[in-house]
């Protein structure tokens, strides 16, 4: 019985919610089972294991029922947020309990109540090797998936006020996660920060009006509550929850410490909002949080190092790099933040006239302007999986140092920790060819003696190099200049070195500032180090398909074909003069699989192993065609599509795919 009282008490109910944090972790760290097992073995005097059970139970079965699943829905829906764009709108829908994104040309207002016919579809998961898992970003915010409409009707017009969102501090109240920003741009938006020099306000406003400390934690949660609802930020909805249990611990007289406050916020969360633990911002807050007090000394020095070094593992897995100069000027920016950018977002929302604005742009232009010219960026390798638990557990170890020498010695190793994770990064490249997931487009990476070839680039090609810690493009080869073809070009040559642009000399792409070399019929270029020869475009086309490059490589002795777009008149061309020459392991499929291409003579007379298909989900043109695909195999090649198998890693003797 005396087990239940400390339990219901609070006095141990942290350690609960410690268990409850690593057997969540553990279903992705498999490792975190055996720190599970330790705590639940050394607290198992203080823990009643029923209420454990029954704690880990709730949450599973919580996870479950907000488990994204594809089914239809046919029901009246509240819009929640509203994202306007130039043809079309994007909604957030509740169909209770569940939140589901919704794009129409059709306008609607918050409030309002639709009535929805069609299906829902998940979110895909990560397809690209270190890429942007749409899947977990849109769980962190609660989103089930999207709705694809079949039929949509507005049945009642919200008559609430309507939120402007342009009003500055309006802006504040936004779930921001730092990977969508720019670290430093990402410090003047909502944080935990920003939120408690508001609080402050708060407390400080209530004070003056004589409120007595139970209202005051009443009255700040149901602020808290309101704001929740502009922005639907989760750090907001912690602050709602936590003042909520400092008004019941008041008028209880519980006299819970702020840590059991904090841990019994969380466990709330968990349990009524489970897929909070996808959110970037939630994990770091909640981090800072619990690390904050395990720490012995309470010294400066441990408040000005302790948030920088939670945010590296975030931002060697966001950025595959630290700015070194953003990560030191941390205090300094936390101040500005405190004392300067929040005070001011309040006081041009209340006093427009003053014309704050303006000079409060150009301060944080200034700051910005500076620490991207003056940056530092080392790169790094992700601290992730299991080095992040092992990272934490030195910061741990770290923070229950006693004495300052002893933390200086300890903190030394999580610096060499860091130091050793860096050199990781200079190892010379492994030879293999990517084929990268990018929908209805094209892009591809080959790595050959240390060497960087970029073929096409629609998708976030930027991001995949930035993972392998490149900073030069050697050649970077455009086949024509369809969109689908060269979206992420210029963002290629603005954030790599590219040596080398490889374009077709026919036809007109837009003005790049690099070193051009166009390749047409009377200068097929070759790189003998390479093993890289341009067989086409043979001649001009006048068509931008059939102009497209065509080249073979071979990397770790097999042989690629690369073909563009080309249609069954260049291929036809092509089979005349090359005839046997032609033959490939690895053929790159053209144009997406149409029926424009890919005939059975070109096929037969290249005789691949393999055929890579680059083609979107649900492509509204249809694409692979079917017709294609019976070629395909009646040669006995084997196909790899990538809205099947997501991007395709060819390596020396396997072949790595990322399926969604």
């Amino acid at each position: 019985m005396k087990r239940f009282i400390y339990t219901f008490t609070f006095n141990h109910f942290y350690i609960y919610v410690i268990a409850l944090i690593l057997c969540v972790i553990s279903i992705i760290y498999p490792i975190c089972f055996i720190i599970f097992i330790f705590i639940v073995y050394k607290y198992k005097s203080k823990i009643n294991f029923y209420i454990l059970f029954i704690i880990i139970l709730l949450y599973s079965l919580s996870f479950y029922l907000y488990t994204p699943k594809e089914e239809n829905i046919s029901n009246n829906v509240v819009i929640l947020e509203k994202e306007s764009f130039d043809t079309y709108s994007k909604y957030v829908i509740l169909n209770f309990p569940y939140k589901y994104h919704l794009t129409s040309r059709q306008s609607f207002n918050i409030g309002d109540i639709i009535n929805v016919q069609g299906n829902i579809l998940k979110y895909k998961k990560n397809t690209i090797p270190n890429g942007f898992d749409s899947y977990t970003y849109n769980l962190g915010k609660h989103i089930q998936g999207q709705v694809k409409i079949e039929s949509i009707k507005l049945l009642y017009e919200s008559k609430l006020p309507k939120i402007d969102s342009k009003v500055p501090l309006m802006s504040l109240f936004k779930d921001h996660n730092m990977f969508e920003d720019y670290f430093f741009s990402f410090l003047f938006k909502l944080n935990s920060l920003h939120l408690s020099v508001i609080i402050l306000l708060i407390f400080k406003l209530l004070y003056y009006l004589d409120i007595e400390n139970q209202n005051k934690y009443l009255i700040t949660s149901l602020i808290m509550i309101f704001i929740y609802f502009i922005g639907y930020s989760i750090l907001v909805f912690r602050l709602f929850i936590k003042y909520i249990l400092k008004y019941i611990d008041s008028r209880l007289e519980l006299e819970l410490s702020n840590f059991e406050l904090e841990m019994f916020t969380l466990f709330l969360i968990l349990i009524f909002l489970p897929l909070s633990i996808y959110n970037q911002s939630f994990i770091v807050v909640y981090c800072i949080v619990i690390l904050n007090y395990l720490k012995v000394l309470k010294t400066p020095l441990i408040n000005n190092i302790l948030t920088p070094l939670i945010l590296i593992p975030f931002l060697s897995i966001w950025y595959y790099e630290i700015n070194i100069l953003s990560i030191i000027l941390i205090p300094i920016i936390t101040l500005l933040v405190k004392y300067i950018y929040v005070p001011s977002l309040i006081l041009v929302t209340l006093l427009p006239f003053l014309g704050l604005i303006g000079y409060m742009d150009k301060l944080f232009y200034f700051m910005d302007v500076f620490l991207s010219h003056y940056s530092i960026n080392i790169p790094i390798y992700p601290i992730n999986g299991f080095l992040l638990i092992v990272y934490f557990l030195l910061i741990i170890y770290t923070l229950k140092s006693i004495k300052i020498n002893l933390l200086l010695k300890r903190l030394v190793i999580v610096l060499s920790f860091i130091l050793i994770l860096v050199l990781y990064t200079s190892k010379p490249l492994e030879d293999k060819v990517v084929f990268l997931d990018v929908g209805q487009g094209d892009s591809a990476v080959i790595f050959k003696n240390n060497h960087v070839i970029v073929v096409d680039a629609f998708g976030p090609v930027d991001k995949y190099l930035k993972s392998k810690y490149i900073d030069t493009i050697d050649y970077l080869i455009l086949t024509h200049p369809d969109y689908d073809h060269i979206k992420n070009a210029e963002v290629l040559m603005d954030k790599f070195k590219v040596k080398n642009l490889v374009l077709n000399k026919y036809d007109e792409y837009p003005h790049f500032y690099v070193n051009k070399i166009l390749v047409g019929s009377n200068n097929l270029l070759k790189i003998d180090e390479l093993d890289l020869y341009f067989i086409g475009p043979l001649r001009n086309y006048n068509n931008k398909n059939d102009n497209s490059l065509v080249f073979k490589i071979s990397v770790n002795h097999k042989e690629y074909l690369f073909t563009g777009d080309i249609g069954v008149g260049a291929e036809v061309d092509l089979v005349k003069t090359y005839k046997s020459k032609l033959q490939s392991q690895i053929l790159k499929v053209s144009h997406h699989g149409s029926i424009t291409s890919s005939s059975y003579i070109f096929l037969e007379t290249i005789l691949p192993e393999m055929a890579i298909i680059s083609v979107g989900s649900n492509s509204i043109y249809g694409l692979p065609d079917d017709l294609v695909i019976q070629r395909i195999n009646q040669l006995g090649i084997t196909i790899y599509n990538t809205n099947l198998h997501g991007s395709v890693i060819i390596k020396n003797k396997t072949i790595e795919t990322y399926p969604p």
